[in-house]
């Protein structure tokens, strides 16, 4: 998101994710989440719940492979 600044930045991707996974697509008739094959429920409360359950991932927990 190049040219983006402060709180823009986060404005433009959450409505991103808006439009990605919870507004319906007039010709579509579902969102483009779901049309391309991502069962997610089309619900802010439903992605918030999903994200904070994701497991975070550090620096301490990679490993170096040759």
């Amino acid at each position: 998101m190049k040219g983006f600044k402060g709180n823009q930045k986060q404005y433009a991707e959450n409505f991103r994710t808006y439009y990605n996974f919870i507004k319906k697509h007039e010709t579509l008739g579902t969102t483009p989440s779901q049309k391309a094959g991502i069962n997610q429920k089309a619900e802010w409360k439903e992605l918030l719940t999903k994200a904070l359950q994701q497991p975070t991932v550090t620096s301490r927990d990679l490993t170096a492979k040759d």
